[in-house]
């Protein structure tokens, strides 16, 4: 109910389009797996094709970010996933039980670290991209005079 009076669904029409756009995609896949004579006996990692689905969806519509990633292989998107592998290694395993410190002087952790910094770098680029992309088209200087300026773009 908190939540009711600051957001409002009108505000998911404007990533109607983009929803859509991603779901084609991800629809396309399924059906070219179940149709091809050669994949339909394999196995499929519907886990994987649903993380690359939310992954694009994320990164269109919360930073404006055409990543194609559930088409083509990145770093960016090889590691959200191996991250998310280290994330469910760890919490069903041992592991979850050791204290940080201790995880901390794992390979584990420090592989999950440098994937970390690399997807924080990559964030990063696409917000300093976003930014000027904004300051050259006016929109930012527009939105900054008329709030406050330490809000978050």
């Amino acid at each position: 109910r908190l939540l009711t009076n600051a957001f409002h669904f009108n505000i998911l029409r404007d990533y109607t389009p983009l929803l859509h756009d991603s779901c084609q995609v991800f629809v396309e896949k399924l059906a070219e797996h179940a149709g091809n004579a050669e994949t339909q006996n394999k196995a499929f990692d519907f886990s994987k094709a649903c993380c690359l689905l939310t992954l694009d969806v994320m990164l269109r519509c919360t930073m404006g970010h055409e990543s194609n990633c559930q088409l083509e292989d990145s770093e960016y998107t090889k590691g959200v996933l191996e991250a998310t592998q280290l994330l469910f290694k760890r919490g069903a395993s041992v592991q979850m039980f050791l204290p940080d410190f201790i995880y901390s002087l794992t390979e584990d952790c420090r592989k999950f670290r440098d994937i970390c910094s690399m997807c924080h770098k990559f964030t990063a680029g696409i917000i300093r991209k976003r930014k000027t992309e904004l300051e050259d088209s006016g929109q930012l200087a527009s939105a900054e005079n008329g709030h406050d300026s330490h809000k978050t773009i």
